[in-house]
């Protein structure tokens, strides 16, 4: 009797998730994050635009008060240390080494601000993003590969949306 309920509501889920493919949003203001619906693709350059998608996001998902250009620059100088990416993950699913690491002193030393880039990408692992899509520490720290932050970014951004409609649904069908 579960099987039949189970496969009802994946057909269910897997019919939103077409919808809300077809009918994204596609302008760019700060409530669209049309990066939240494309499927995974490797860029080939820096995308000033998602950079901005990104960094808005990330700013609304954290309440940290951040310059959200989109430029390279910004966008590797904003994330350098790791904090507001491991700030951006306990957000999304809380960790006492997280916390412990947004509760303690920014760091200023540089093998201490790629520790805590480590941690962001090890929670960003944790989280469900594809080893595929994550970036090394030094591609954010040294700035050598931040295609690879941005990629790595928008499939955490992909991650929540999909939690979000599973999760919806599944309330959905409980609730009737």
């Amino acid at each position: 009797m579960a099987i039949p309920c189970i496969i009802h509501m994946i057909n269910i889920f897997l019919l939103s998730v077409v919808h809300v493919i077809d009918h994204s949003p596609c302008s760019t203001d700060s409530n669209s994050y049309i990066f939240l619906y494309l499927p995974f693709q490797n860029l080939d350059k820096f995308d000033k635009n998602l950079a901005t998608e990104i960094l808005q996001w990330i700013q609304t998902t954290t309440g940290e008060s951040i310059n959200t250009s989109g430029d390279m620059d910004n966008f590797g100088a904003v994330l350098k240390n790791g904090m507001l990416l491991c700030k951006l993950m306990n957000t999304l699913a809380p960790s006492p080494q997280l916390q412990k690491i947004i509760n303690g002193k920014v760091p200023t030393l540089a093998f201490k601000c790629m520790e805590v880039i480590n941690q962001a990408v090890m929670a960003m692992e944790s989280y469900g993003v594809p080893k595929t899509e994550l970036f090394q520490t030094v591609d954010l720290w040294e700035a050598g590969n931040l295609t690879a932050v941005l990629t790595c970014c928008s499939a955490v951004g992909r991650k929540v949306s999909v939690i979000t409609i599973i999760v919806f649904f599944l309330l959905k069908t409980v609730l009737q």
